[in-house]
């Protein structure tokens, strides 16, 4: 990785746990609403250093199917959570992802606390909210009104400390890119 990589993954990182320590101090405040869209652009953060990263070490193949830059991202922790979760449950080795494997885990995964948990915070729901604006509480017409709970805050808070773990274990930043490698070749989604 050149130096210029090296200091933009710092960047994207620190401005990730920026986004972190500012979603805490709207907790502090009781401003859920508010921290869990600021958590929720910490999360896409995590993504966006874990592609940098990807694609510092092999270029990463065209998708089947256009996405923007905030799916990739997405996709990427998607891809991230997914991996810790099958090894932990499976015991998957490195590099052993296929379509197959990820119709038999996929619907595991989608039982799991954190796939239900990114369903529910609609986890693309920034891109509708953004002009509602990122510092009052949303009306309960709003896609987000329901995240309104300390612990919905700590759960993507808990799901950031796995997605950051994984980064850090390069079995499962391995099996990680290799499911997602997979998804973006196949069109697998991790709904289906």
């Amino acid at each position: 990785m050149t130096e210029r990589r090296h200091m933009e993954l710092a960047r994207v990182v620190a401005s990730g746990a920026r986004l972190f320590e500012d979603a805490k101090l709207l907790v502090d405040h009781s401003r859920f609403a508010g921290a869990c869209r600021i958590a929720i652009l910490g999360l896409e953060e995590i993504g966006r250093a874990i592609l940098e990263t990807w694609d510092a070490v092999e270029q990463l193949p065209q998708p089947t199917v256009r996405r923007t830059a905030q799916e990739h991202r997405q996709a990427a922790v998607g891809s991230a959570l997914l991996a810790a979760f099958a090894i932990k449950e499976f015991g998957v080795p490195v590099g052993d992802v296929s379509d197959q494997l990820i119709r038999e885990v996929g619907p595991v995964f989608q039982h799991s606390r954190e796939a239900r948990f990114l369903r529910s915070i609609g986890f693309g729901m920034l891109e509708k909210t953004m002009q509602v604006g990122l510092h009052r509480d949303p009306s309960d017409g709003e896609p987000d009104a329901r995240l309104h709970s300390r612990e919905d805050v700590e759960h993507i808070f808990e799901m950031a400390k796995r997605v950051l773990d994984s980064f850090l274990d390069s079995e499962a930043m391995l099996t990680a890119l290799a499911i997602y490698n997979t998804t973006l070749k196949s069109c697998t989604s991790f709904s289906n």
